[in-house]
This record gives C-alpha cells, sequence and structure tokens, in this order.
C-alpha cells in the first residue's frame, strides 16, 4: 500500500459525511464550471449573458436552439461528469477504480444489455402511459396543475432539443441527449450515490432502489416517474451485479438514442402518438419484453453471486 497522503481522505469517513461532502462538491462544481461555461457561451454564441440566461429557463427560439443545446451538455458536464471525477479523487486519491469504468465488460455481456435496453423501451411506453392516466384528488389540484405545467414545458423542451434536420444536427443530438447524459447521470447517480447508499444501508437492495427514486424524482417529470424509475431500477441492478460502470452506460445510452434517432425521421408528437397505439395494441409483446429482461437481470444476477462465492 502506498504511503502517499490522500489530498482528503472521503473513504475514511462514514458514509453520511460522504454523502454530504459530495453534495457540495456536486453545488460547488455545478456553481462554478457552469458560470465558466456561460461566460464561454457568451462568447462562443456572440451574444450576451442574459440571452443565455433566458434560454435556460426555457424561452427558447428558433435562433436559440443551438444555445439551449449547448446549455443542456454544459448541465450534463458541471453537475454530473467533473464532481464524480472529484469525488472519486476524493475517494481513492485518484489512483483507485471507485467508478468502477476500467472494469470493461466482455462481448457477451454488451450484446445482453443492449438487448435489454431495446426491451426496455415497451416496457417504460406502457408504465409511461399508465402514469400519464395519474390524478389527483380535488384538494391538491393546485399541485396537479403545476405538474402538467411542467410536463408541458418538458414535452415543448423535448421537442426542440430532438429537432434535427441534417446529419450534423443528429450528430449533435445524439451527443447533447444520448451520450453525455447516460454517461454524466450514470457516473454520478450509479458511480458515486449509490455506492455511498449502499455503505450507509449495508444493503445493495436499498441503494438501487432508493438511487432510482432520487433518479426519477430529480427529473421533476411526474407523469413520467413510473417509467424513470423502472429504468433507474435496471440502471442500478445493472451496475451493482454486474461490477461495470459500463453496463449501465450503454444501456442508458441505447434507450436515449433510440429516440433522438426516430426523431430524424418523425416528430417528438408523433412518436408518442404511435407509442400509445404501439402499447395498446401489442400487450402480448409488452409481456414478452417484461419476461426476457428480467432474465437478462437475472443472469447478470447468477453471474455476481457465483464470482461472490468464489471470494
Amino acid at each position: 500500500m502506498s504511503d502517499t497522503p490522500q489530498l482528503f481522505p472521503l473513504s475514511d469517513q462514514p458514509p453520511f459525511i460522504q454523502l454530504i461532502v459530495s453534495s457540495i462538491v456536486i453545488l460547488v462544481s455545478g456553481i462554478v464550471f457552469i458560470l465558466l461555461f456561460v461566460l464561454g457561451g457568451s462568447l462562443l454564441f456572440r451574444t450576451n449573458i442574459s440571452q443565455i440566461l433566458s434560454t435556460a429557463q426555457g424561452a427558447v427560439s428558433e435562433n436559440s436552439e443551438l444555445i439551449f443545446k449547448y446549455l443542456q451538455a454544459i448541465q450534463g458536464i458541471s453537475l454530473f461528469i467533473i464532481p464524480s471525477f472529484i469525488i472519486s479523487v476524493f475517494m481513492t486519491n485518484g489512483r483507485g477504480n471507485w467508478l468502477l469504468i476500467k472494469n470493461i465488460p466482455n462481448r457477451n455481456a454488451i450484446v445482453l444489455v443492449v438487448c435489454l435496453a431495446v426491451l426496455m423501451i415497451p416496457v417504460t411506453s406502457a408504465t409511461g402511459l399508465l402514469n400519464s392516466g395519474m390524478t389527483l384528488p380535488q384538494w391538491l389540484r393546485g399541485l396537479e396543475t403545476w405538474m402538467k405545467a411542467k410536463e408541458d414545458t418538458a414535452t415543448y423542451l423535448t421537442g426542440v432539443l430532438l429537432a434535427a434536420n441534417s446529419i450534423p444536427a443528429l450528430i449533435i443530438n445524439l451527443f447533447v441527449i444520448a451520450i453525455l447524459p447516460a454517461v454524466g447521470e450514470e457516473l454520478l447517480f450509479r458511480g458515486v450515490i449509490q455506492q455511498i447508499f449502499q455503505k450507509m444501508f449495508k444493503s445493495g437492495n436499498w441503494a438501487v432502489w432508493v438511487t432510482a427514486i432520487i433518479f426519477s424524482s430529480i427529473h421533476l417529470q411526474f407523469y413520467g416517474f413510473l417509467p424513470r424509475l423502472i429504468l433507474g431500477l435496471v440502471f442500478g441492478y445493472l451496475f451493482y451485479w454486474g461490477r461495470s460502470m459500463w453496463l449501465p452506460v450503454i444501456a442508458h445510452l441505447v434507450n436515449n438514442a433510440i429516440p433522438v434517432i426516430s426523431s430524424n425521421f418523425m416528430k417528438w408528437d408523433q412518436i408518442n402518438n404511435k407509442t400509445q397505439e404501439f402499447v395498446e395494441t401489442n400487450i402480448l409483446f409488452i409481456m414478452f419484453s417484461v419476461i426476457t429482461s428480467l432474465m437478462i437481470l437475472l443472469y447478470f444476477r447468477n453471474i455476481y453471486l457465483s464470482n461472490k462465492s468464489e471470494v
């Protein structure tokens, strides 16, 4: 073991302290790097900061679509990717494999994960349709109105993000909507938060479930909470049982990339309508997807238990 002292021996601290320090790192990193990227964006797009901040709040025009995509990209880098690596350095002094990035899955595992991600699309579509019918009691009508307004805004902004009328625009969309969120969100939620919760609860299952709930909640899209919760569970168990960051990243990437590529051929509202029609007329296929997805997850669980018993 090296005698080199750690920059900050976070790994020696109780899980609660690790969680607090990690939250501070995320907050500070987010503020500092977003401000730097906003300043850089004002120079890059030759516009003033107030225009960029207005776009960040959802005031997106035809001339500011590229700025909005830029803001989405810097958010993922500043709030997810950079803090994850900073926390990893605190945990291992930069020498370890705490985020499990060095654990490269074999070809069979990658193929199974890609199949799982594809199979999850009809499952999440069906649960999303079920979730969209949620109604609250009369005394929570004001909250329901606010939630629907947030959902409408999210749907509109998703349509803006997915808009692409050329191959370069599609490549930008894949980078901003598929690649960056897949890498950034998995690094932070599975690599950092789930691992800290696993120490805190002394249970991998509890860590997966609590992280998945936070993962779904933080999107603030209440009528899509259930499908995101399911995806969070799938990504969480892939990380927990597969012992590699790349398994949830690949699954997340495929799940994000399919609607991005589909939107190159039809509009977002058309995709939603086609999805609803598919869900209503292909119940047996959805059941097949659920069963096959569970079998793939059980495969990774069995490998994990087998490796654990050999230790």
